[in-house]
């Protein structure tokens, strides 16, 4: 070394050989970025893991986290287990799905962040049809009863209503019950004719299932018109046989329901009648007649026989007519009549 290289020089030297050097360093401004391989995991609840038919399962969003991707900037697709998925905005608290079969259904939350990666979290809900139900006859005329009764009616029910199929939907219960139905005349007019479907609509806290198929009812036409007669005793002249008026009843249709019975008698110049109070009553004018005899007097047929107890005749001429009406509302196209003279007690 030149020994008159002076320290300042040495040092102006030393100092360039480093900044020379420096150059072959990396700065750590231009250092590769490290990929983001991290997914975000979030959370889900549902509102009940069982409901009805019909009914609708409520998701509520909890909490989502990344290391990198904001909560907003997370995509949340709902897989609920039925064949049907549908895509969650991230500021929905809730999303609602209603299930139109039963089963067990996962339902699957899948987060997806924005460079691709995701994560899932499930929960199951079961869905089931509420309810067993009978129907004592599938085929019916015109105002005959039938009898549906609801079983196994879950706990927590708070009504059923019930669509009998001809436009009236009264609204039960919600337990287990008999209910007696009839046909005729639907709500908005109209006979009901044929088949009619009946159906149930469970409710409880999660709102109502789909209308649930009880059954179907065949209602048959009754066009039949009944026939009465009256059955005279053995020993028509004494008193003491009409204790009771009796007869019988016959119809090819819906059965007959009741008979209407007038009994009317004359003693001597007065005639008497028997009201539908069930009291005799002295009638002394046509117009009285009509007042106190023809309001009807109606008794039930029971397998195709009536019978009406008629106390206090008297001797002299007693005179009975009868008609009938069955099920479906026909009366009999005449009446049944009779008479007999009272000449012994």
């Amino acid at each position: 070394m030149n020994s008159r290289l002076t320290r300042p020089l040495l040092t102006m030297a030393l100092s360039g050989a480093m900044i020379a050097g420096s150059a072959a360093v990396p700065s750590p401004a231009f250092a590769d970025t490290l990929p983001d391989t991290t997914a975000p995991v979030g959370a889900f609840t549902l509102n009940t893991p069982a409901l009805w038919i019909g009914q609708s399962v409520v998701l509520t969003q909890g909490a989502v986290t990344d290391d990198v991707s904001a909560p907003e900037l997370i995509t949340r697709k709902v897989t609920w287990g039925d064949g049907t998925s549908s895509t969650v905005a991230a500021g929905a608290a809730t999303v609602a799905h209603r299930y139109a079969s039963n089963g067990r259904f996962t339902v699957t939350v899948t987060y997806t962040d924005e460079a691709g990666n995701s994560s899932t979290a499930a929960s199951a809900v079961t869905v089931t049809t509420p309810g067993t139900f009978r129907i004592s006859k599938t085929s019916v005329w015109w105002y005959e009863d039938t009898v549906v009764t609801f079983s196994n009616v879950p706990a927590g029910t708070t009504k059923i209503a019930f669509d009998n199929g001809d436009g009236w939907v009264p609204i039960l219960k919600g337990k287990n019950q008999s209910v007696t139905i009839l046909y005729h005349t639907r709500k908005n007019g109209g006979l009901v004719k044929g088949p009619v479907t009946l159906r149930a609509t469970f409710y409880n806290k999660y709102g109502a299932s789909s209308p649930i198929r009880i059954g179907t009812i065949n209602v048959k036409v009754d066009s039949w018109r009944p026939v009465p007669k009256i059955k005279r005793p053995l020993r028509p002249s004494r008193v003491s046989s009409w204790k009771y008026v009796k007869g019988t009843a016959t119809d090819r249709g819906a059965g007959a329901f009741r008979a209407e019975v007038h009994v009317t008698r004359v003693t001597g110049s007065k005639v008497y009648c028997f009201t539908s109070a069930r009291k005799w009553k002295r009638v002394r004018s046509e117009a009285q007649f009509n007042k106190y005899c023809t309001p009807p007097l109606y008794v039930k047929v029971s397998r195709g026989k009536w019978s009406l107890r008629v106390p206090g005749i008297r001797k002299g001429k007693l005179y009975v007519e009868v008609w009938v009406q069955d099920r479906a509302g026909n009366w009999s196209s005449r009446s049944a009549f009779t008479t007999a003279k009272l000449t012994r007690s």
